[in-house]
């Protein structure tokens, strides 16, 4: 069914007055709950907590590559929990976008109340391994920006209408692809073996930007 109807209908069966979301493969800490709770009792409509990749101190390589939620406003399904009945208020999950189906939601409910950043609210998201397959294949997620960008604008972080720039910049200067290799993130051969990749996900990044922008009728590079 995919994960955003999915969700859907488990709200649609659940009770309560709060849902807390992570997924599962993560492993919540045991204040997880509590935590959550306590932001809740201050008035807020929403708390997000901190979302750890591996570990606090956890160095990742450039197959490892992970968007870690350390200081807030990502809304990640891994880590938050929300006022049902706001939830249900904005219309739950949107089934229509494949991508990023969390952020916009955390950007729709925060047009009925704040929701709290608590950093002492922890889930730790297990170690993956990039593949060069996988890699491809998550060019695409850049559709769902490009339709959040539409929708909320400036609230989500693209300087000047460009995304990723430096995506961009390798496409018509590669050896910024060399670059990298500087910055010590290549340790291990499945890091090596991602990098004749780069390029071809840079091209494919910005052909789904630009479809995208054309779909939705919005100008971005």
């Amino acid at each position: 069914m995919g994960i955003a109807k999915s969700r859907n209908i488990a709200l649609n069966d659940s009770s309560g007055k709060y849902i807390f979301f992570t997924d599962a493969d993560c492993t919540a800490n045991k204040k997880w709950i509590e935590e959550g709770l306590s932001s809740f009792e201050n008035g807020y409509v929403g708390v997000e907590g901190k979302l750890v990749y591996v570990s606090e101190n956890y160095q990742q390589t450039f197959s490892t590559k992970f968007f870690e939620n350390m200081e807030g406003g990502l809304y990640c399904t891994g880590n938050v929990a929300y006022r049902k009945d706001l939830i249900e208020a904005v219309g739950g999950f949107n089934e229509r976008i494949n991508w990023y189906r969390d952020r916009d939601l955390g950007l729709r409910i925060t047009k009925l109340g704040k929701i709290h950043f608590n950093e002492d609210m922890i889930v730790v998201h297990p170690l993956v391994i990039q593949t060069p397959k996988g890699l491809i294949k998550s060019a695409r997620r850049v559709e769902s920006r490009v339709y959040l960008f539409k929708i909320f604008g400036d609230r989500v972080s693209i300087a000047w209408r460009i995304i990723n720039p430096l995506n961009l910049a390798k496409i018509f200067f590669p050896p910024i692809i060399l670059i990298s290799l500087l910055h010590g993130r290549f340790r291990t051969k499945e890091d090596f073996s991602l990098l004749p990749f780069t390029y071809l996900f840079a091209i494919l990044e910005r052909f789904y930007i630009w479809q995208a922008s054309a779909k939705y009728r919005i100008f971005l590079i």
